[in-house]
């Protein structure tokens, strides 16, 4: 019993780390930019503190869902024979990214701006686990057990049509990180012990990390 919890518990744990492993002066502006794009498509705001420095809140979102299946023949002790079997998990929901940011301008030259960017980013979570009994778990309810972050580093060009217009293309590194620890209560087998078995906690922690590059097509609309 013990062990099978622990199997469990270990792809649960999996299914919802993969899931988050499948971002002022006289001249100032506010600034928005979109971004469109095969992945994740982003939308942001800033305000065009003077001629070098927007400061900016960013989001993206992105969903989607997991599947595992196992299936074969195993001996079946209820009826006594050999049977075949399928069992599926099943985890959807999606990842929404807001991040705060801050983009400067390192040189222009006639209409060519050149600049480069950081951001932070704390994904949030929505979405279900299903196992294959058909039990459903938010993963809501695992939220507190998280330490998940993100980073953006990039560097990029704008092409000023006019003043209020440009299109930009950037290249970066994101940086994602997460964390999971769940801790439970089991027993273990001890012949010194009264019934041969006494209490015991058992701790799983996993952690991943993910360093894609990236590249986007932006357009920016300067009010």
């Amino acid at each position: 019993m013990c062990t099978f919890k622990s199997t469990m518990t270990n792809k649960h744990s999996f299914f919802v780390t993969l899931f988050l492993l499948i971002t002022f002066t006289g001249f100032s502006q506010i600034n928005f930019s979109v971004s469109p794009g095969l992945g994740l498509n982003t939308a942001q705001v800033g305000y065009k503190v003077n001629s070098k420095v927007i400061p900016f809140f960013g989001f993206q979102y992105a969903s989607g869902s997991l599947s595992y299946t196992d299936k074969g023949e195993r001996y079946d002790s209820d009826q006594g024979a050999v049977v075949s079997y399928e069992e599926t998990e099943k985890t959807t929901g999606g990842i929404f990214l807001p991040n705060l940011g801050v983009k400067y301008f390192l040189a222009t030259k006639e209409k060519v701006s050149t600049y480069g960017l950081a951001s932070l980013s704390i994904p949030i979570i929505t979405g279900k686990f299903e196992d294959q009994d058909g039990e459903v778990t938010s993963l809501s309810d695992d939220l507190d057990k998280f330490g998940t972050w993100g980073a953006e580093l990039g560097f990029g060009a704008e092409y000023f049509f006019d003043k209020s217009f440009s299109i930009g293309g950037e290249f970066g590194l994101r940086y994602i990180r997460a964390n999971i620890s769940e801790t439970y209560e089991t027993s273990v087998f001890d012949p010194n012990s009264p019934g041969s078995s006494r209490p015991s906690e058992t701790s799983d922690i996993f952690k991943a990390s993910l360093n894609p590059t990236y590249t986007k097509i932006a357009l920016n609309f300067y009010f």
